[in-house]
């Protein structure tokens, strides 16, 4: 199978619209999307990625997927007039105090909605051969009228979620230097609906050719609202939900697009910087079948701590 990821852009034009609604409304785009591909019976770990980013005048929502089918979804999903699901909106308020470590008092919840629904309508237009080339206004972001802000560091803490697979032959650590954007798709789809905001996913580390396979990533909570260890058992319980044998052919376009896809020939020398693994994308993707996958889930160790300068320097 020869398979390239398939990889667009999309922009809205925003100066009309309150810069805090369009904001939340990338979140809730973002979100209806990935609650849409799972409604349609694909894995929601294995499809790839859509992400997005908002300033002052202009939205651009970017994406990356594995298999065709989901391409063709996404465009049919960006072109439609009723795509994001409102029954979000309070969970997506959660997670932007967190992303900006900031309390949100929405003023009229009734407008705020309208607003986000007359925004559904807008059309999204495809950044590529045929745009035009405009000198748009200052790039920067923007403050929010409709979303009072008031900045509250100390509400937030900001926690490392660490996965290990120990005992791990070569063959292991190999496999799980491609098994972490799955692992980390699924405890972010559990995390994200307790509010939870993912800053920085890390490369998979191995220090000796004896220490344990180690991945972490790093999430902002409310204070108060989840203790790490229920953190820890959320991770372990998304880990232990990954259900791959209804999806071995998503599991292969995810394998050949890891492969054929050309900006990505690099992977070998950072798996190396990190691990002192020297494997081609080609070794990685014969090893990722389902029954492999499934003996290293069923292994992996899972602990949160206090995030440290240090947890950054491998992300």
């Amino acid at each position: 199978m020869n398979n390239t990821a398939k990889t667009g852009l999309y922009r809205l034009q925003t100066q009309n619209i309150d810069w805090g609604v369009a904001h939340l409304y990338e979140h809730l785009l973002i979100r209806s999307f990935h609650e849409l591909v799972s409604k349609k019976g694909y894995s929601p770990y294995l499809y790839g990625w859509v992400g997005g980013e908002t300033f002052q005048d202009v939205m651009f929502v970017e994406y990356g997927f594995y298999n065709p089918d989901i391409e063709r979804l996404f465009i049919d999903f960006m072109d439609g007039h009723h795509r994001i699901n409102l029954d979000s909106l309070d969970n997506e308020i959660t997670r932007l105090e967190a992303e900006d470590n900031v309390i949100i008092t929405v003023k009229d919840k009734k407008q705020l909605e309208r607003v986000l629904n007359d925004m559904d309508k807008a059309i999204f237009i495809r950044v590529d051969a045929n745009s035009d080339i405009e000198q748009l206004p200052e790039l920067r972001k923007g403050n929010s009228l409709m979303l009072q802000e008031r900045r509250s560091k100390k509400s937030f803490k900001q926690v490392t979620i660490a996965v290990g697979l120990p005992d791990a032959s070569l063959e292991d650590k190999a496999l799980f230097l491609r098994l972490t954007p799955i692992i980390f798709d699924a405890m972010n789809e559990r995390l994200f609906n307790l509010g939870a905001y993912e800053n920085e996913a890390s490369w998979p580390v191995c220090n000796t050719p004896h220490s344990a396979m180690l991945a972490h990533a790093i999430y902002t909570v409310k204070r108060g609202a989840i203790s790490n260890n229920e953190l820890t058992a959320i991770a372990k319980e998304a880990l232990r939900g990954i259900s791959l044998r209804s999806h071995e052919h998503e599991l292969g376009y995810y394998a050949s697009g890891f492969v054929d896809t050309p900006n990505w020939h690099t992977f070998p020398v950072d798996y190396f910087r990190y691990t002192g693994i020297l494997v081609s994308k080609d070794q990685i993707a014969k090893l990722l079948t389902v029954p492999n996958v499934e003996n290293i889930l069923q292994r992996l160790k899972v602990h949160t701590l206090p995030t440290t300068q240090e947890h950054f320097e491998y992300v």
